[in-house]
């Protein structure tokens, strides 16, 4: 294989950890959710292709749009109402929805390639997504984030 000359070649883990810690600072600003997305999609893509799950591309992109849209209108609900219970149950239910399918991917993932923590850390985003409105949702959503981050880290 000829290399381009000026061109780097990036792995897929490397997208992946950088959609996975910029993707949640789309709590600041919508750009961020969009780029943190689109990095976390295409790593998240090139890793499932390239343990022979690339059905799961589709499914994996799927749950990653609903969960940042359920994110980004926890956003606008925690901006424009403040502390609404109601709200922020539909919210957590909607992101948590997303963020389970995104935790099946990377269940089969991680049982393909033998990374136990890239599992643990799609089902503390589960329980963290579960348990938002008791505001105790932040702290296994955040352990779940910096799991998933090392494992992409480490692959």
């Amino acid at each position: 294989m000829q290399e381009v000359k000026g061109t780097t070649n990036l792995e897929p883990q490397t997208f992946a950890l950088a959609g996975t810690l910029i993707l949640p600072l789309g709590g600041l600003h919508e750009v961020f959710a969009v780029i943190g997305g689109l990095a976390l999609m295409y790593g998240m893509a090139g890793l499932l292709e390239r343990s022979s799950l690339g059905e799961l591309k589709k499914t994996f992109g799927l749950g990653l749009l609903v969960a940042i849209v359920g994110g980004l209108w926890a956003k606008h609900v925690l901006d424009a109402y403040g502390f609404d219970i109601k709200r922020l149950l539909i919210t957590a239910l909607v992101s948590g929805v997303g963020l389970y399918i995104q935790s099946r991917c990377y269940s089969a993932l991680s049982r393909a390639k033998g990374k136990e923590i890239l599992e643990l850390g799609g089902i503390l985003l589960v329980i963290g997504s579960a348990t938002f409105w008791f505001y105790v949702g932040f702290i296994p959503l955040a352990f779940g984030v910096l799991l998933i981050a090392y494992s992409f880290w480490r692959w």
